[in-house]
């Protein structure tokens, strides 16, 4: 798997900040919480909702490739900097295999916060 793959799911996946483990984005739309008349044609779906859909198999793929390998995925956003982070555990042990954005990344990131100007300081 490529990271640009990850990015790419991570970047169009909502996940909730509290997330304990492996998600997938659930249907949760308005459209699909309403009762359909019977006598009306079902709606196509809208873009987001394809996408949605798309994901939620992509993401279900990926989770049961890496169950057979003996790994685990995890998504969660961080709160300090609202980045998803997704992180590749060993099945067993639980040990960190992979994180991506990495911790020295999220160090950056939240020692940048929204001052710009720190990446200087911390660069002189």
């Amino acid at each position: 798997m490529t990271t640009e793959t990850v990015q790419a799911l991570t970047s169009a996946a909502a996940v909730s900040p509290n997330a304990a483990g492996p998600t997938v984005p659930a249907a949760s739309s308005a459209a699909s919480q309403q009762v359909r008349d019977p006598a009306k044609p079902a709606a196509p779906p809208t873009p987001a909702e394809t996408i949605e859909k798309t994901l939620e198999a992509v993401a279900k793929q990926l989770e049961s490739y890496l169950r057979s390998i003996g790994r685990t995925i995890e998504f969660r956003v961080d709160e300090s900097t609202g980045k998803t982070v997704v992180s590749v555990r060993d099945a067993e042990t639980g040990e960190l295999i992979r994180q991506i954005p990495g911790e020295e990344t999220m160090r950056l990131a939240r020692a940048l916060g929204n001052q710009p100007n720190v990446l200087i300081d911390l660069l002189a």
